[in-house]
């Protein structure tokens, strides 16, 4: 489409572009106003005069959420709580940001109209506000982490806020009409413009969470659809940790030292890929880095948040040798290490919940971490 063409051109309704995705529009009016107000996307922007409380949820209380907007909550309570996070999200009081992991847990559902209750829910109350991925949380996380313990700068301020399932994988995401100068349309087709994209933007992050209909698979897979090759790589990780649990399990002796085991083992599968580059403003080699010893690994483990946590629920799963691990408990540690370094308060289930509170790290952090509904909605109303 030529500038000339988009003098008098009107973005086509929210309800005509929904309708050909059978997506219903009311789900997706939280994150086009999130995109408005958002001059920078896909950074989340606030313009509600104050940093609102941060709230992560995993599926599991997102499905209790999902049975009460369609009027069968399990509990009173959950029909409460769908009610108080809806309009404490459209006021800007709270953000309810999913993850990359929620995208994945999702995309395991075989259950089309499951998936679809789901994108209905959290494109109410989330807006399809994401957490920024974990690879660049990690990131920020170690530089924080080196100049910390070498005395070195400080990075900037890691953005942690963002919308849409680009911004969850570590991309810009968000549909863009290409080839247009702003500087040759009027302001009023540039604001035609924008709102089109916005409409578009939020139809393909509910989609990209969804996931196709049965229909489309067939025509997804001939151009490279394989959603199975994620479930391939946690498949993978799984493997690690039964075979850990397994020796634990032959050579008891070794469960004095599990601690530094699980430490050793997070710093080499989470952070040794991460460190070469980061250490090279210090002329530090990862040799040299290795070198300084146990102990200060150790700690310097536990100044990663991310690494901290992975390390203290691997730990307490570890020491549980009647809990055989599953894929459940694969995505539970991303989850956590998404959400419990940038938010205030998370729910999860209770084994999770359980397995934080005998750690420190969640405290340190200062994100409380509860595992009923009612005990979020507790300490926020």
């Amino acid at each position: 489409m030529e500038a000339d063409d988009l003098q008098d051109w009107r973005a086509p309704d929210l309800e005509t572009m929904a309708a050909k995705m059978g997506v219903a529009p009311a789900v997706l009016q939280l994150e086009i106003e999130h995109i408005g107000r958002s001059p920078d996307f896909p950074y989340l922007g606030f313009v509600f005069g104050k940093a609102p409380k941060i709230i992560y949820l995993d599926t599991l209380h997102w499905v209790a959420l999902a049975k009460a907007r369609l009027g069968r909550p399990a509990q009173q309570e959950d029909a409460d709580a769908y009610e108080f996070l809806r309009q404490a999200a459209t006021s800007g009081d709270i953000v309810v940001p999913i993850s990359a992991t929620t995208f994945m847990e999702i995309s395991r559902i075989k259950s089309l109209r499951q998936r679809s209750d789901l994108s209905d829910v959290i494109g109410k109350i989330s807006g399809f506000v994401t957490l920024v991925d974990a690879t660049i949380a990690k990131d920020h996380q170690i530089e924080l982490a080196l100049a910390k313990r070498l005395d070195g700068e400080q990075p900037p301020a890691l953005r942690t806020l963002g919308i849409g399932v680009g911004f969850a994988f570590g991309k810009r995401g968000g549909i863009r009409m290409l080839g247009l100068s702003e500087d040759t349309i009027s302001d009023a087709a540039r604001q035609q413009v924008r709102l089109f994209e916005a409409r578009a933007t939020a139809i393909v992050d509910y989609l990209a969470l969804r996931g196709p209909t049965p229909e489309e698979i067939p025509d997804l897979r001939k151009n490279g659809y394989r959603p199975e090759s994620a479930w391939e790589m946690e498949s993978n990780r799984l493997e690690r940790q039964l075979d850990l649990a397994t020796r634990l399990g032959d050579e008891p002796k070794y469960k004095s030292k599990l601690h530094d085991i699980v430490a050793a083992r997070e710093l080499y599968w989470e952070v040794s890929d991460r460190l070469p580059r980061a250490l090279e403003r210090y002329g530090m080699t990862p040799s040299e880095f290795y070198a300084r010893g146990r102990e200060w690994l150790i700690d310097f483990v536990n100044d990663v948040p991310s690494a901290a946590i992975g390390t203290a629920l691997h730990e307490r799963n570890f020491r549980n040798s009647y809990k055989r691990w599953t894929g459940n408990d694969i995505r539970d540690i991303d989850s956590m290490i998404e959400a419990v370094p940038y938010c205030d308060y998370v729910l999860t289930d209770k084994h999770v919940a359980a397995q934080l509170a005998k750690s420190a790290v969640g405290r340190n952090l200062g994100t409380k971490i509860f595992a009923r509904i009612r005990d979020l909605m507790a300490e926020l109303t």
